[in-house]
């Protein structure tokens, strides 16, 4: 599901500023941007992402300002400052001039003064980090949570419309059976001389149990109930649905292949069509 939550958090050692977005994935896939300086944090957020999260893609952004004053250190390269000043000395002389090389004219020259800042403990960010984090992931989840409860109620109309039309196939199933078996009795005449009246019987009864469509049915029915009850379960439903809805899928192809009947082919094309839409709806829950 896609879904926005931002979270903040203050302390003495700075701020912290944590955006989560998150889109429509098929499975978990969490990316972290962090500062350089606190990548090794990236881990343990990823952890904390996911104990909420078990679907789709999710952009993690933190933005970290750092307060009080930095530790800067200031060295001196001898070795350079000495070579840089008997090269000035040996430049002096070779073109006669009197004077000496002055400090800051060495100072000046690359490489002589090095500027470190020494590292801060960035351990110290982590609370205000996490406490952040947290914060956009509830605000995230509420947002995610409200988006699937209008997702399921729309999944829960389209097996409501389902069922329903898999009722009027049920109706359909003795006369389809019936009619198949009066065909192929039919086409059977030919061979009652060689069959004999009751082998053809029961040839056509065995081909007519294969036309019989009750027992896809009945899957059906099954699937959707449970289909409805995971919907209920307060739990990730995404993937069971998913594959619920591929068998659902699955028996009506059987059903359209077995019936060649155009009332129940036209049921089973409007029962494909809602399965097909509720499948897209499903890759949006977790």
């Amino acid at each position: 599901m896609t879904g926005y939550g931002r979270g903040e958090a203050v302390g003495a050692d700075g701020k912290v500023t944590v955006e989560i977005k998150t889109l429509n994935h098929r499975y978990c896939d969490v990316v972290i941007r962090l500062p350089r300086a606190y990548i090794f944090f990236e881990d343990a957020l990823r952890r904390l992402v996911r104990e909420e999260v078990v679907r789709g893609r999710v952009d993690v952004y933190v933005e970290i300002e750092e307060r009080g004053s930095k530790n800067i250190a200031v060295s001196v390269d001898k070795e350079l400052a000495i070579a840089y000043y008997k090269a000035m000395e040996d430049l002096r002389v070779c073109l006669g001039l009197t004077g000496t090389a002055h400090l800051q004219d060495i100072v000046l020259q690359p490489g002589v003064l090095k500027v470190n800042e020494i590292p801060v403990d960035v351990s110290r960010m982590w609370p205000l980090i996490e406490g952040a984090a947290r914060e956009a992931l509830g605000r995230l989840c509420a947002a995610r949570e409200a988006e699937g409860r209008v997702l399921a109620e729309d999944i829960r109309r389209r097996l409501e419309h389902l069922a329903s039309i898999c009722g009027l196939i049920e109706g359909q199933a003795p006369e389809v059976a019936r009619s198949y078996r009066e065909r192929l009795a039919e086409r059977l005449k030919d061979f009652a001389a060689v069959l004999g009246p009751e082998r053809l019987a029961a040839e056509a009864a065995l081909l007519a149990e294969r036309a019989d469509i009750s027992e896809e049915v009945v899957r059906i029915k099954s699937h959707i109930a449970r289909a409805r009850e995971t919907l209920t379960a307060g739990e990730p439903a995404g993937r069971q649905l998913d594959f619920l809805l591929q068998e659902i899928f699955r028996e009506l192809n059987t059903i359209g292949a077995k019936a060649q009947n155009l009332s129940i082919s036209q049921f089973v094309i409007e029962a494909k069509s809602e399965v097909e839409k509720m499948r897209e709806q499903v890759q949006n829950l977790e």
